[in-house]
């Protein structure tokens, strides 16, 4: 998988390997055997948050789903000391 613009990639402890196509706001977790093990479409853009299921057609900057970059930490990872991780709702607006 390759980003135009910006992305990265990170390989994972389990050998799988985390990345993000920028432009289209994709984060992929790929298996050591090419497998997509689960893909994520980030749901806001300038405008802001798209309805539940939206697809982003333009690849303009103001209509892109932009991430820049990606990155798993473990919850043992020192930030994350003494902090809830709890859901706080969905990003998306409902679907129509």
């Amino acid at each position: 998988m390759i980003s135009l613009l910006g992305g990265n990639a990170q390989r994972l402890p389990n050998g799988n390997t985390l990345f993000v196509n920028s432009i289209q706001g994709a984060l992929i977790e790929v298996t050591k055997s090419g497998a997509v093990a689960w893909r994520y479409a980030n749901p806001v853009n300038e405008k802001g948050p798209a309805r539940q299921g939206h697809l982003f057609s333009g690849l303009s900057e103001e209509l892109a789903p932009i991430v820049m970059e990606v990155r798993r930490y473990p919850p043992s990872y020192p930030g994350l000391a003494n902090r809830t991780l709890a859901s706080q709702g969905v990003l998306e607006l409902p679907a129509n």
